[in-house]
């Protein structure tokens, strides 16, 4: 049913003054909400295992961008993994001229392609392809190679891994914050607040007060006054190719759709998953915007501690390009950590070891009361060989006595008639 303002109908006008009141109290509204800092081309999201309340913490600069072809460092020992969340790969022809210094896949790749090939192999510590910006040939690297000056070519180095194979060139602040997203301990709904660096607090995202565990639901982006930016909704649409992204049809995925506070529509992504498929943001003119990956495995499925956004407005303007506005970005890449409840992960795991601990002395010293008080009873016991064995959980007051087999008695009869 539709939730147009009527005279018979004033939820909509309750839930605005409500979403007006909340960012006043809890956002701390201002007369201008700052803008917050432009998304970096690549970040790490990861979980803040320390914070109280639940804490996403996106870490910028993830890669050493250096001049010319990635030389200089070790070869590759054994093949690099074929398949992953970015699809099948093939090996390129020119391979077996690198003598296992390089791999470089068949298909070209744009630069967020490449990064998220390289971010899904744990070995691939490089990457190199011609500097342009459309799909080109990209070529994975192991350990210590960094780029070689020459022309024409961009050698990506992991900025972890190149400050302790080449500490004396400049590198990126490594693992720098630049923003967090945390949830909000508000009952019954799931609010996530913005927060950079700079700016502050610069918005929220609101699930709805019935977004499950583990389940992909609508939401909406606003600003730090409470004003609407975007609303991204979780629908089933038709699967798109994923050379041309033009849409498939006959099969249909659960997908977002994203559209603006005038409700013009503005992308959509490939289908929605736990990490086993990069997930693709694709604008309105029908051009990947960025892409979702992580390094899959199982406990994906229930906790993921990790994944990168990768996306080809590096720093563009705030507002400029909505597909690379950190609050949408931002809201995105944190609705994929399935549930991030309202403790952190260290003191969550300390509040269920509590509660573990609890329930065991508990029943430990229920246990411990039992064994008393049926020693005692023993020991008055005329029958001092009466032995009982516990039955039920947790040692509960019923008992079994131990049957002790007993000698049989024999009778003999002798036949005197014959002596």
């Amino acid at each position: 049913p539709s939730l147009s303002p009527s005279p018979r109908n004033p939820w909509p006008h309750l839930a605005t003054m409500f979403r007006t009141l909340l960012a006043t109290a809890v956002l701390g509204a201002t007369a201008q909400c700052p803008a917050p800092e432009a998304f970096p081309q690549s970040v790490k999201v990861r979980r803040d295992f320390w914070s109280f309340f639940s804490k996403l913490r996106f870490e910028s600069f993830y890669y050493t961008e250096t001049q010319g072809f990635c030389r200089g460092g070790e070869v590759w020992h054994g093949q690099p993994d074929m398949s992953g969340p970015m699809g099948n790969v093939r090996a390129a022809p020119n391979n077996q001229f690198g003598k296992g210094l390089w791999f470089c896949l068949e298909t070209p790749h744009t630069d967020i392609g490449c990064m998220a090939e390289c971010e899904t192999r744990g070995n691939c510590k490089a990457f190199d392809r011609p500097d342009k910006p459309d799909a080109q040939e990209c070529c994975l690297f192991t350990h210590s190679n960094i780029g070689d000056n020459q022309g024409g070519r961009k050698c990506y180095v992991k900025t972890k891994s190149a400050e302790r194979s080449h500490p004396d060139i400049v590198h990126p602040p490594r693992d720098q914050q630049w923003m967090d997203i945390h949830s909000w301990p508000i009952p019954f709904m799931s609010e996530l607040k913005l927060s950079t660096a700079s700016a502050g607090d610069t918005g929220s995202a609101w699930a709805g007060p019935f977004c499950l565990p583990f389940m992909w639901c609508d939401f909406k982006v606003y600003d730090c006054g409470g004003g609407l930016l975007y609303s991204v909704r979780a629908i089933y649409m038709n699967d798109l190719d994923r050379t041309t992204w033009l849409e498939k049809s006959g099969s249909k995925v659960l997908s977002y759709e994203f559209r603006g506070a005038d409700d013009r529509y503005l992308g959509r992504s490939t289908e929605l998953n736990s990490g086993w498929k990069a997930i693709h943001l694709i604008d309105n003119q029908g051009y990947n915007a960025a892409t979702l990956v992580t390094k899959w495995n199982v406990l994906n499925y229930l906790f993921p501690w990790s994944w990168y956004v990768d996306q080809e407005h590096p720093y563009a303007p705030v507002g400029a390009v909505p597909m690379a506005d950190p609050r949408l970005l931002g809201y995105i890449v944190a609705h994929q950590f399935k549930y991030l409840g309202w403790i952190g992960p260290f003191w969550g795991m300390m509040f269920w070891a509590l509660i573990i601990s609890f329930f065991c002395c508990r029943c430990w010293g229920r246990c411990r009361r039992i064994f008393a008080e049926r020693y005692d009873t023993l020991m008055d016991m005329e029958e001092r060989d009466e032995d009982w064995r516990g039955s039920g959980a947790c040692c509960t007051r019923r008992f079994k006595p131990r049957v002790e087999e007993k000698e049989s008695s024999w009778l003999t009869v002798f036949d005197t008639s014959r002596g």
